[in-house]
This record gives structure tokens, sequence and C-alpha cells, in this order.
């Protein structure tokens, strides 16, 4: 395998330097929000969470319930009094003066419900669920524990518009708005998941981040390719891990857990550690995970539909086995976060991830007797990232992100077809170098605005190969994508979120995004069809419009319109080679342009002290939909693989389609430690181009 290292390192270096002067200069002096926080009977209440809006900074309150803001700009706040079992309370206030000392005093109602989520994927900014226009879910840390999920994917089964396709241990692929794979943007601590080797297929992917190192999830429905570029057309799932807690009296905290598990329906036996230690300068926290999963057994009744199902298959000799084997591997993971508090305003956050998985089985296709041996062997994960924050606010901002990041995928695929003596190996390594940068700007209270830049270049190694295993011969193959394959891209948004009236709130987005792919192909003299190399930019203007409009404090009608889209990657490009359980043969096609829809969505949001509950409903048009179409390879419209004849196909955007649906979910508190919830979502898609199921 070759690799040219070429990411733009000094880029990423530079860009840090800048943002450490730019955050030495321009600063305010700034005044002093200070109070108590007490119940009815007016005993103080610690550990309250006092959070000015929308600069997102704040406090906690102590044992004798006070809090202290320091070195506030002059402006108008509204400041958010949350503690879990007491209702939330907000003010408005007003400092006028640069060093002015204002102090509040809180009562605080109890409440049978908890506090609202608090998440930052839909708009890039700290807001309420319930303040945002998009159709959004949050698995908090309370979810998290009651599901008790060994794996990624399986949080996300019980999410409002949202199945999980999980045909194997090793695999989990959600299903959002009709879209799957590579139309969904996964990310993790905000650092996109997605590579441009991901396929179209249900993939594993989500399964290499390890569920016990999870914070919580963010899920937002619809495009969201305003704020995070290419892949967001069903919607983005954002992987967020937990971090230190900063001490707040200077004492020095050490702790640590270890679990485990047994599962006798799928043999699985898991176990989980963590070490924790913090001060009030710095924390840090090491986690590591070990898992065995098991064949899965299947329930002693049941399973006549799908017993009938196979009687009347085509393919002979097929059976539903009171065990489905094989399905088990082994895998481990490794986390460690370490949170550096520079000043009152300044922190950095380092923080490295590390998955492994060996032997992991598609028992999907080895059922179907397609492949006798179809592993994933290794999977391979590694993530560094370096995160600067800044919130002292100056001119340009009132909160800075940067982060660089350092991504490392790896995956090795070994097949043995049913009834054959060769095996075939393809593997391919994905390093992804990123850096981005979103700052947030005030004008005013409700005034607020999110612009930023982000670039991610990628650099794909591949090498496949064949041996006979009956005399050990090998021989070379075709790798699915060339060796030393790469691909950029960059975009630059903004989005603006201003009241025009009193109940009435409107978001704005725009961005511009630009896509460099480099394919090389080796020349072959025995080819008679030489691809060399295939170059390909694409550049997208991409639009959205979101609207809430409070009709009370309780419920709100919300309305979005937005554009996605989707830059072809290597896999619609450039791939050569048998695909979907070697029933056809892909081959390049430089000739593609960016996958594209435009959504319209619109529902109402109700948030009482009793009742949380989203009804929406969905259309989104899709055009320039990337499908495959017949080729030919070398003058033929098949080629013949292992003894079997293959298809040629080709991906072009032929294809226009829409999905609609509705989604639905609600949560009923009828005492703080009991709840009714219920979801409930359809969803139609349809291929006008060839009238046919999407």
């Amino acid at each position: 395998m070759r690799s040219k290292r070429t990411a733009p390192r000094h880029l990423l270096l530079s860009t840090f330097f800048f943002l450490f002067s730019l955050s030495a200069s321009e600063l305010f002096s700034g005044s002093t929000l200070t109070g108590r926080v007490f119940d009815k009977q007016n005993n103080p209440l610690a550990y309250v969470q006092v959070i000015l809006e929308p600069i997102s900074r704040g406090d906690v309150t102590d044992e004798k319930g006070k809090f202290e803001i320091n070195n506030l700009p002059r402006g108008k706040y509204r400041v958010s009094f949350q503690l879990i079992g007491y209702e939330t309370v907000k003010r408005n206030v007003v400092l006028a003066n640069s060093e002015e000392r204002l102090e509040l005093n809180i009562e605080l109602t109890p409440t049978v419900i908890e506090l609202a989520d608090v998440l930052v994927t839909a708009s890039r900014n700290s807001e309420l669920e319930h303040e945002v226009p998009q159709f959004v879910s949050v698995i908090n840390p309370r979810k998290i524990r009651e599901r008790n999920s060994q794996q990624t994917a399986e949080l996300l089964r019980e999410e409002a518009g949202l199945v999980v396709q999980k045909t194997n241990q090793g695999g989990g692929s959600p299903i959002m708005r009709g879209m799957k794979a590579n139309k969904l943007l996964f990310l993790v601590d905000g650092i996109r998941l997605n590579n441009s080797t991901y396929r179209g297929g249900n993939t594993q992917y989500l399964n290499t981040v390890d569920s016990a190192t999870l914070e919580r999830v963010e899920i937002v429905h619809g495009p969201i390719s305003v704020l995070y570029g290419s892949d967001a057309l069903g919607g983005a799932i954002n992987l967020i891990t937990k971090s230190p807690r900063l001490t707040l009296d200077g004492r020095h905290t050490f702790g640590g857990s270890v679990s485990a598990s047994i599962s006798t329906a799928d043999e699985t036996k898991t176990s989980n550690f963590n070490v924790m230690t913090a001060n009030s300068k710095w924390g840090l926290i090491l986690k590591g995970s070990l898992k065995s999963f098991g064949d899965i057994i299947r329930g002693s009744s049941g399973g006549a539909t799908l017993m009938n199902r196979l009687q009347n298959d085509s393919r002979t000799s097929r059976v539903l086995n009171k065990k489905q084997s094989p399905n088990g591997y082994d895998s481990y993971d490794l986390s460690s976060k370490a949170l550096i508090n520079l000043s009152d305003f300044q922190e950095l956050t380092l923080a490295l991830q590390l998955n492994r998985q060996n032997s992991v089985p598609r028992y999907d296709v080895i059922e179907t007797l397609g492949d006798s041996v179809r592993l994933w062997d290794p999977q391979e994960r590694d993530l560094f990232y370096l995160t600067y924050t800044n919130k002292k606010p100056t001119r340009l901002f009132y909160k800075l992100t940067a982060t660089v990041s350092r991504h490392r995928q790896f995956e090795r695929r070994r097949r043995i077809k049913f009834g054959s003596t060769n095996e075939t190996f393809d593997q391919f390594r994905t390093l992804t170098s990123g850096v981005q940068i979103h700052l947030n700007k005030l004008f005013g209270l409700d005034h607020q605005l999110v612009y930023g830049s982000e670039l991610y270049f990628d650099q794909v190694a591949t090498k496949s190969s064949g041996r006979n295993i009956t005399t050990g011969v090998e021989s070379n193959r075709a790798p699915l994508f060339p060796d030393g394959s790469s691909f950029l891209t960059f975009g630059l948004f903004a989005q603006d979120a201003f009241q025009v009236l009193t109940k009435w709130k409107l978001i704005l987005g725009g961005r511009f995004s630009t896509t460099k792919l480099r394919a090389p192909f080796e020349d072959d003299p025995g080819n008679l069809q030489n691809f060399g190399t295939i170059k390909q930019t694409n550049a997208s203007f991409t639009g959205s419009l979101g609207s809430q409009i409070a009709i009370s404090q309780e419920l709100s009608f919300v309305t979005n319109i937005a554009q996605g889209f989707r830059t072809p990657n290597l896999d619609d490009v450039s791939k050569l080679g048998p695909g979907k359980g070697n029933s056809f043969f892909d081959v390049p096609n430089a000739d593609t342009k960016p996958e594209k829809t435009l959504s319209i969505d619109g529902g109402f949001k109700v948030f009482s002290n009793r009742l949380r509950a989203n009804i929406f409903g969905f259309y989104n048009s899709i055009t320039d939909l990337l499908i495959r179409q017949p080729a030919e390879f070398n003058g033929l419209p098949y080629v013949i693989e292992e003894g079997d004849t293959l298809v040629v196909f080709h991906k072009e955007n032929a294809g226009n389609a829409y999905t609609t649906g509705i989604a639905l979910n609600a949560e009923f508190f009828i005492t703080s430690h009991l709840a009714l919830l219920g979801n409930l979502g359809y969803t139609y898609g349809q291929n006008r181009s060839n009238d046919e199921p999407l």
C-alpha cells in the first residue's frame, strides 16, 4: 500500500496560532452578576445551573445557594435557573455599565418533570430542544442508562421517525425520512464520521463508537447541509462523548467505576471501566471496554412468517436456524479526554478514541448461502482531536470554537464464495485530516449569528488480493478504489436567527461548498478500458429558512424549507469490482454531480409542565439521484467473476424521487418517576424516474 502524506498540516497549525493571537486581543472589561437561589422555605438550593442566554456562560450555585458570574460585557441577557425537580425560571436583565454589579435573588418551585434537554447540533449553538424549529430529539444520560444498549446503533431504536436496520451483530444502520447510509450524516463530538469511501448500502460504522463513552446523542431530522455540508439529506446524528467535570472550589477529585453485563439471548459478555480525576484547572477521563458478542438465539415460538418465506425462496436448503451463526466477534475500545481551563474564558479539549473489531461476520450474506465466509477482519477506527474554545466577547464573536482532527478508519473484507476455493481480500484505509471553526455573534438579545468554515481532506490507501485456500497460491486483484486516491471538502456557512415579532422567530442560513476528488487508476496494458486518473470538482450553494411562532408559552408552530446535497464520493465515482453479494459489477463513472434535495416540513411543538410532544409532517423532493444504470466494461455489458456472469453497472444522476411522511413523539409525566411515552412514524418514498419504490 502506498500513501502520499499531503494533508494541509501547515494550514491547521497556522489556524490555531491565529486563533490564540485573536483571543488575546479586543477584550472588554466586564460587569458582575451575582445572587442567591432558594426554595419556598427560604432554604438555599445548591447545584442550580445559572445560564446566561444566548452567550452560554454561567455558574453553579454553592451550598449556600450563591452564584457569581464575572467579566460580562454590557448588554441585555436572559438568565436561566435550572435544577432537576424544580421549574426553570428565566429573568431578563440589562447590564448598562461596564463595571456594574447586579444581584438577583431567585425562588424555585418544585415540579414533576426533569429539565429540558440542551442541544447544539441543530444550530451550532446551545439551545433548548423545544426552542429550535426542526424536529429534533436528544438521548440524554437518563435514556442511555435506562436502555442499557450494548452497541451504539441499538440506542437509536426507540427514537421517533427513525428505524435501525440490523441484520448481523456487527451492523446497525439508521434510516431517517427514507434515507440511509451515506445519505445521513454521522458526527462524533461534532466531527464527521462519514468519509469518501462510505457506501450507499446499510453500514456498520456506528458500532465503531463505543456506547459506554456516550454522554448524549443528538438527532436532527431533515436536511442540515447548511451547517454541516454534504451527506445530510435525511438528517444528522451527533454522538457526544463524556467530558471531565472541573471542580468549583479548587478541590482535587478522583473517582471511577467498573461494570459488566452478560446476555443469554445473544451470548454476549461486556465489561467497562472508567477513571476520572479533576480540579478547577484541568480534568481527565479514561474509559475502556472489552466486548465479546456471540451468536443470536431465536425464541422458542414464533417465526412462522419467516419460515414460510424461506421455504418459498428460490435458493434451496435455507432453514430457520435456532442459532444464527456465525454472528459473534470480539472488540475493544479505549478513549481518553482531557479538559484544560486556560483562563476564565478559554479552555482546551484533547481527545483520543480507539476501536478494534476482529472477524466480524456478515451473517445476512452467509444465511442466504451467497458466501461461506464474509468478514470484516479487522474493522478499526482512531480519532484524535483538539478543540479550543474562547467565550470572551470580541467584535467578531462572543464565542469561538476551533477544532483540528485526525481520523483514521480501516477495514479489511474477507470473502469466500459458497462452494469456491478462492478467498479474496479487499482493504482500504481512509485518513481524514480536518479543521473547523465556528463563531457565535450577538446583535442584541434576540439576534444571533453563527458563521464559520470547515475543511476535511481524505487520503485513501487500498490493496486487494486473492488466495487459493487449497494450494495457497496468492494473486493480485484490482482494488475497490484506486490506491492513493484523495478527496477534499471545503465549506463556508452562516446562519442568522432573529425575532421578527415578539413571538415570531426566523432562521435564515446559507452555505458554499466545494469538493475535489482524485482517483489515479494505474495503467494496465492488458485492460482494454484504462480509466487514467479521474479528477472531479463540484461546487454547491445551499440555503435554508426556518420559522417558529409561539402560539402560547407551551405551544409553538414551526416550519422549515431546507436544501440538502450529497457530493459523489469515491464509492460513487471510482469503484471497480463486484457489489451486493456478487450480484453485479461496478465500473467508474466520472460524469456525476451532487444529489440534491428540497425539503418542506412543519408541525407543532408542545412543552408544558407534564407534556412534551412533537408532531411533524414532511415532503422531500430529490433530484439528480445517483442510481445504478447498465454500462460496459472492455466493450461488454458483463464480466466473468469467479465463474459467475455479472452484469456491468455504473452510477448516474438518473433518478428523481420524493419521500413524504409524518413523525410524532410524546412524553407525559404522571409523577417525577413515572411517565408514558409513545412514538409514531410513517414514511413513503417513490422513484419517479423508474416508477418504483425508493
